[in-house]
Formats: C-alpha cells, structure tokens, sequence
C-alpha cells in the first residue's frame, strides 16, 4: 500500500513485535518490504523471489 515513510515503519515494526515465531524461525525469519511487488499471494512472492536470482 502507498503511505508514508512514517507510517510504513510504525506498521512494519507493529507487525515485527506481534508475529509469533518459534525459536528455529526466529533465527532466520526476516521482514521486508517488497516495493512495487504488492501483489496478494504467490504470485507477488513469486516475482520478487525471482529478481533475487
């Protein structure tokens, strides 16, 4: 979604503080944003996985 820069980081860091993660998932498990890629789904998770090969 567009926001602000403030916004987009309070709602990230709420979202970092709330998810509920076992230990093994912990120590890899990132949060990012993905610009441009806000499609819902697969298909967005997809297409940015692929621009990292």
């Amino acid at each position: 979604m567009e926001t602000t820069p403030e916004f987009r980081d309070w709602f990230l860091e709420r979202v970092r503080e709330h998810t509920a993660l076992r230990e093994e998932q912990a120590k890899m498990a990132t949060f990012a944003l993905v610009p441009d890629l806000d499609m819902a789904g697969a298909r967005g998770a997809a297409l940015a996985a692929l621009a990292l090969l």
